[in-house]
């Protein structure tokens, strides 16, 4: 059993403890639901709700071993997180941006409202707007992704990014392709830019040589105007391998 705390201030006891500060409160989680870390290598379900922690009983686990180190993401599938607003990190970052960077990416955008709140923050410190990237991320956002991209459109530049890593996670490993495709498809309707995420060449980056599947799926991603790709010890080979794809 593993108990997830949102405060650092936790008793170590039997089991495993997993401290997270990204949420004040578990109580829009229920009993039996579904609960996935790490792009969903470890899946699990809830088996008791408090206030300031839950406790989970692991189902899966993908691969040999998985590392809950610090950065991985956590993932409430069937669950509507609750909109807490931006928070003083968050405004932080983007006071940071505005003075420093060129474009604002959004995370786990769920819907307009978020749009609205972050064009609002930046009026309001600034005199301009700024070109954005909005990852689509969640089940939420695919399902208000017409009002997002709609609000999205009053900034100067819009483009979307499929974050399939997240995507996996909230809406399944059956529904992914669905979910990618839906996205380029609506973003090119928009005439907007979309950007491909999350697991592009990773057998290659990691050993130095890829998989069928992976070229397979770089060759599809092809169609998208942008990919990212993941550090790893062969990271300059596969952008090598890129380059070379695309001369050809």
């Amino acid at each position: 059993m593993i108990k997830i705390h949102n405060t650092t201030e936790v008793e170590f006891t039997d089991g495993i403890q997993i401290i997270t500060n990204l949420m004040s409160s578990f109580t829009f989680c229920r009993e039996g639901d579904i609960i996935r870390f790490d792009d969903s290598k470890i899946t699990g379900h809830i088996l008791k709700v408090n206030d300031d922690n839950i406790s989970i009983e692991i189902d899966q686990i993908i691969g040999s071993e998985s590392d809950l180190s610090i950065g991985k993401g956590i993932n409430f599938p069937y669950r509507i997180l609750p909109n807490t607003g931006l928070s003083e990190k968050d405004k932080n970052d983007i006071i940071f941006m505005m003075n420093h960077g060129n474009i604002l990416c959004l995370s786990f955008t769920q819907n307009s409202e978020d749009i609205i709140a972050v064009k609002e923050f930046i009026l309001s410190k600034f005199d301009f707007l700024p070109p954005i990237v909005i990852k689509i991320e969640t089940s939420q956002a695919l399902e208000n992704l017409d009002a997002i991209i709609d609000t999205a459109m009053t900034f100067p530049k819009v483009s979307l990014l499929v974050a399939r890593g997240d995507l996996v996670s909230e809406c399944g490993w059956e529904n992914l392709a669905k979910a990618q495709e839906r996205i380029y498809l609506k973003a090119k309707s928009y005439n907007l830019p979309v950007i491909l995420a999350t697991g592009i060449l990773e057998e290659f980056i990691q050993k130095g040589i890829p998989s069928r599947a992976e070229i397979l799926d770089f060759h599809y991603a092809n169609k998208f105007d942008c990919i990212l790709i993941n550090k790893g010890k062969y990271m300059y080979e596969a952008i090598d391998f890129c380059n070379n794809y695309f001369k050809s």
